[in-house]
This record gives C-alpha cells, sequence and structure tokens, in this order.
C-alpha cells in the first residue's frame, strides 16, 4: 500500500515545487530580489495562493533570514529566520527543501509545513521563498488517499511529527509518534510492510514509506483482530 501512496503524495509535492520553480522564472524573482525590489516580487508571486488552494501563504527572507516581504501580510515579532528548519535546509541543501511541521509565528499561529525556494544569483543565494502549506491541506490529500473504510493513514516529517492525521486535529498540539515501532523504522528509511502488536498503540497491519528526497514519510494501518 505505502509504495502507491507514497506517489501519489510525491505527485501532491511535486506540484508544490513546479509552481513554485514556474513563477520564479516566469516572474524574473532573481532580477527584482537582486535589486532590492522585495515588494515587488511578493506582489508578483502573490497570485500563486489562486493557482493552487492548499497553498496558505508566501513569503521572503534574505539569505540572513530576515523577513522582507509576505502574503497575506501578518504581524509577527520575529527579526530573523534563520533558526527555523526550512532556512537551515534550503541554505544546505541549495535547493528546494520541505520542512519539519511546525507552528509559524506570524498570527493567527497555525501549523504549518514550508517548501523553502532559493533564490539565485549564479551559485549565490540571494533570497529564499518560502511557501506554507498548512496542515489541513496534508490532512486533505490522505483523505482522498483512503484504501478500506477501516484503514488509517497518516504522514509524518524527518522527526516522527505528525503532519496530519484523520483522528488528530490539524491545528492541535503537534504529536510526536517517533517512538512508535513503525515509525521509528520509517525513520531510518525503510519501506516495509509488517504486523504490528503493540499494547499501547493497538495491533495492526503497517505498511510504510519515506520520501527520502524530502524527509516526509507516509504510513498505513489496517486494524486486524487478535482474539
Amino acid at each position: 500500500f505505502s509504495e502507491l501512496l507514497a506517489d501519489l503524495l510525491q505527485k501532491k509535492i511535486d506540484i508544490i515545487i513546479s509552481l513554485g520553480n514556474l513563477y520564479l522564472d516566469q516572474y524574473k524573482i532573481g532580477d527584482l530580489v537582486k535589486n532590492g525590489e522585495w515588494e515587488e516580487a511578493i506582489q508578483s508571486l502573490k497570485s500563486i495562493l489562486e493557482k493552487e488552494n492548499s497553498i496558505g501563504r508566501i513569503f521572503l527572507v534574505d539569505p540572513e533570514g530576515a523577513p522582507k516581504a509576505d502574503f497575506p501580510p501578518l504581524p509577527y515579532s520575529i527579526q530573523s529566520f534563520a533558526f527555523r528548519d526550512w532556512y537551515k535546509g534550503v541554505m544546505a541543501k541549495k535547493s528546494v527543501y520541505v520542512s519539519e511541521v511546525y507552528k509559524r509565528s506570524a498570527e493567527p499561529q497555525l501549523n504549518v509545513v514550508v517548501f523553502a525556494f532559493p533564490i539565485k544569483d549564479g551559485d549565490s543565494i540571494i533570497g529564499i521563498l518560502g511557501i506554507q502549506v498548512l496542515a489541513d491541506a496534508w490532512l486533505n490529500w490522505i483523505n482522498e488517499l483512503k484504501i478500506t473504510p477501516e484503514s488509517v493513514i497518516f504522514v509524518v516529517d524527518k522527526n516522527g511529527h505528525v503532519v496530519a492525521h484523520p483522528g488528530i486535529d490539524p491545528q492541535a498540539d503537534i504529536v510526536d509518534y517517533s517512538s512508535q515501532p513503525d515509525v521509528r523504522k520509517l525513520l531510518q528509511e525503510r519501506a516495509s510492510t509488517e504486523f504490528i502488536i503493540d499494547p499501547e498503540i493497538g495491533s495492526f497491519l503497517s505498511s510504510y514509506k519515506l520520501i527520502p528526497e524530502h524527509n516526509i514519510g507516509i504510513v498505513v494501518r489496517v486494524p486486524i483482530k487478535t482474539d
């Protein structure tokens, strides 16, 4: 199950990445950023929210992580986002990076995953485009993937934190599944299907797979009766 579902989830991720790259190229965002025209750049990019309804917000930061522009504009007090996983990831990878799930600083404080795109001048990163995808959108994606009425499909990030789960409010406190046996193995870049019998979380057939390029994992659990 997980192989097929991981491919379908990858296609959802690819849509966001393709749109981000298209807009960066089509509107010559690199030239605008190079000239310090951050507000013009964000205005050029804002229609991306109409193209893909899973995108909740976009923002631009400079190479040091200082915020320069966002849409829709929201209040926040942070002077630099250099501490964020998405900033560290895109600066190290120098290509599109999909972040861990986290509660954003801007009000309202929502659980999001950021797709971070490097804006380059030659080989140098001169800015970053961040595309926020709400945890709610990830839940909508997995709700489209139902296999059987009793199956439970959920997504975790590189830390084993739940990005989306049908039994968890996407805007509740982020839940850590890293100690659960199938998620623990998934985080070791394994893909498998196995029976899990655990006194705390129950008995089920679990199929899981990591999308290593983006550090996102998908798990399918089908309950089984043990009596």
